[in-house]
């Protein structure tokens, strides 16, 4: 998958946050409807990170605008679609958005 530059974002995300875990840096799957994504929150800031992307670090104007890329602007942006994929919730639900 890796060599191949293939995969979805879930599963990419999950090598991110299980490198992360291994060298200590705090980071937390987000279930962005349409597009699985990684955080990182620290003293208030958020950073949002798309490993399907190559990492590229996103503000939430290039979500919102992704968003209405993924939805055709049907979906309006809410704050709850930042919210942390807490780890009770299944692959199944993660990856089904």
């Amino acid at each position: 998958m890796i060599e191949r530059k293939i995969g979805i974002p879930i599963t990419l995300s999950v090598l991110y946050l299980e490198v992360a875990q291994r060298i200590g840096l705090a980071l937390e799957g987000v279930n962005f409807p349409g597009h699985f994504l990684v955080k990182h929150e620290s003293d208030g800031l958020e950073i949002f990170i798309d490993p399907f992307h190559a990492g590229e670090l996103k503000s939430r104007e290039d979500l919102n605008a992704m968003l209405d890329r993924l939805n055709g602007e049907k979906v309006t942006f809410r704050p709850e679609f930042l919210a942390t994929a807490g780890k009770s919730r299944s692959l199944s639900e993660c990856s089904a958005t």
